[in-house]
């Protein structure tokens, strides 16, 4: 008889115990971080478990070695991981924005090119389509604590926390010689990005979820021709800014436990918290290191060819 999977995955999680490092805040931490991943709201505005694509199944299985671990530490896991929670998850709440979100969702017409979808305020989303005024803003203004869960990161170091046991640090003075070998605290290591950047984000998904994430949103812009779209970004950033380079590229999801420096990519990796995001952004990389940047103007002009704005209107 074939065990179900979560029993496997229990028992391989024994064999490599690989959060046996971590405090029991940050244990928790990373629970929340993984559960969160782990729903979805469906087209009926319900909570489900989301099963939809490899990243679905890939936080599905931390999740079981999540519960693993607690058992091996506490005898169980719902006591104490009720207890820690005492201020709740970070799960959408605002059900009349997601089922408004849903019946506008629920109509919009498939697109067989590849789509983009960019949450906001209504005041500033039809701007954007009848002007192509748009705000484009440092990768250090997403450090402010007035942001909420979803948007507040800090976008120019991120924290990696490895097993100990899988990390080897040597030591050299200013002349080059070898001082030894050390290990960091608890396995955690920053990595830092030398210079501020301009990023402007958007998500490969239209999910009702991610209105509620990005401040209770009430619009969403669809852009349904993103060769169009991206032409006229990168055109009118670079024409007015003649010091920076601009790249593309969907954004790489990372578990701080696995991280490695060596693939880490300062301007396209996030902490694995905001998976469910499905982020693709465009950044716009000084040519010397800049410490801090202050946000820039475009004007890209009409943007109807382009894109299409879904408006959430009030009950």
């Amino acid at each position: 008889m074939n065990e179900p999977w979560y029993i496997k995955e229990a028992l391989n999680y024994r064999k490599n115990r690989y959060m046996d490092h971590l405090s029991k805040d940050d244990l928790f931490i990373r629970a929340k971080d993984i559960l969160i991943n782990c729903i979805e709201i469906n087209k009926d505005g319900k909570i489900s478990a989301d099963l939809s694509d490899d990243y679905g199944q890939f936080f599905w299985v931390r999740w079981t070695h999540i519960i693993e671990e607690y058992k091996l530490r506490y005898g169980s896991f719902r006591p104490m991981f009720d207890g820690q929670n005492s201020e709740g998850l970070n799960i959408p709440k605002n059900f009349p924005l997601i089922n408004r979100a849903n019946a506008k969702i629920n109509n919009v017409k498939k697109n067989s090119n590849p789509t983009l979808y960019k949450y906001g305020d209504l005041k500033y989303l039809k701007q954007y389509l009848k002007n192509g005024n748009i705000r484009i803003s440092p990768a250090s203004s997403y450090k402010d604590p007035s942001l909420n869960h979803a948007m507040n990161d800090d976008e120019l170091n991120f924290i990696s926390q490895n097993h100990p046991s899988k990390l080897k640090m040597e030591v050299f003075d200013k002349f080059g010689n070898s001082k030894g070998f050390a290990k960091p605290i608890e396995g955690k290591l920053t990595f830092t990005s030398t210079t501020d950047y301009y990023v402007f984000c958007v998500s490969t998904v239209l999910s009702p979820r991610l209105f509620v994430d990005f401040n209770n949103a009430n619009g969403c812009l669809i852009i349904k021709n993103t060769t169009i779209f991206l032409k006229k970004l990168l055109e009118d950033f670079l024409d007015n800014n003649k010091n920076y380079f601009g790249e593309i590229g969907e954004v790489k999801y990372v578990d701080p436990i696995f991280a490695n420096y060596k693939e880490y990519d300062q301007f396209y990796s996030k902490h694995f918290r905001y998976a469910y995001q499905r982020e693709l952004r465009i950044c716009f990389i000084p040519d010397k290191d800049i410490k801090q940047l202050e946000k820039k103007e475009l004007q890209l002009g009409n943007l109807e060819d382009c894109c299409e704005l879904i408006e959430i209107e009030e009950t």
